[in-house]
């Protein structure tokens, strides 16, 4: 009896609190969708949102802290509370999405893409996490992340002495820091260092037979370029999951693949 003599009550509350959780949805929404444009047209602008989980890092972030602060005040609004009553539940509902909303951001920062490198015989995207203490003085301004500024394709000089180079090794068995992870050895990607990415490009032979599913995209691409399929090139591509760049004959990306290229 006591649970069907509450059940009006309860219903007149979240009559009272669905039209202000239903405002305060609104507003989280809104600034969602700012942090959204932001985050996929600078951070992680296609194709990056992708190689680097962006998609499903700012769902689960920023989703959680959408919700979450509508439902909180859904739960606690009631008309029957003071001003001050009103005003501290709304400080602290703020507060809690606050701080989840900078969590959230932060860490869509820290792991945000900055660098696709050219190493050798495939493509390696590097976060910002992995160089975020690195020396970035030796780049030219093109080439320097900043915070408006989306991921940038780059190439690697070879080491300019046998110092370096034993250098680079020992640290790199040590930390697992590699010439990827170096900045400082960062070059712009130009005809030269596309030239010697098309050389070290793989047939794209077994990635259709382990992935068939595109062969329908990579034939509409070998007749655009006026190419027979056979002569598509790809190099496999490090990332947060297995993908490929398809690139054409100057050594350029055409497209990203799902796929596993190490066949």
């Amino acid at each position: 009896m006591l649970f069907f003599s509450a059940m009006p009550f309860a219903a007149s509350r979240l009559r009272e609190s669905i039209p202000v959780a239903a405002l305060h949805l609104l507003a989280s929404a809104l600034l969602a969708a700012v942090l959204a444009a932001v985050i996929f047209r600078v951070w992680y602008r296609p194709p990056y949102d992708a190689l680097a989980g962006g998609r499903l890092l700012f769902l689960l972030l920023v989703g959680v802290d959408v919700v979450c602060g509508p439902l909180l005040t859904l739960l606690l609004y009631t008309r029957s509370k003071t001003r001050g009553q009103l005003l501290t539940d709304a400080v602290m509902i703020v507060a809690l999405q606050a701080t989840a909303l900078a969590y959230g951001v932060s860490t869509a920062w820290e792991a945000r893409p900055v660098y696709l490198v050219a190493e050798v015989d495939r493509f390696k995207v590097i976060t910002w996490e992995e160089i975020r203490h690195a020396d970035f003085s030796s780049l030219p301004s093109e080439l320097q992340p900043g915070v408006w500024k989306s991921p940038a394709i780059v190439a690697l000089r070879s080491p300019v002495s046998i110092e370096e180079k034993n250098k680079v090794l020992f640290e790199s068995l040590q930390s697992g820091r590699d010439y990827a992870e170096r900045p400082e050895f960062y070059i712009p990607y130009n005809a030269d260092s596309a030239g010697k990415v098309l050389a070290r490009s793989r047939e794209i032979t077994a990635l259709l037979k382990a992935y068939p599913n595109h062969r329908p995209w990579l034939e509409a691409y070998a007749q655009a370029q006026h190419r027979s399929l056979s002569d598509v090139r790809y190099l496999p591509v490090m990332a947060r999951e297995d993908w490929v760049a398809i690139v054409t004959p100057q050594g350029q990306i055409a497209q990203f693949l799902k796929g596993d290229g190490f066949l």
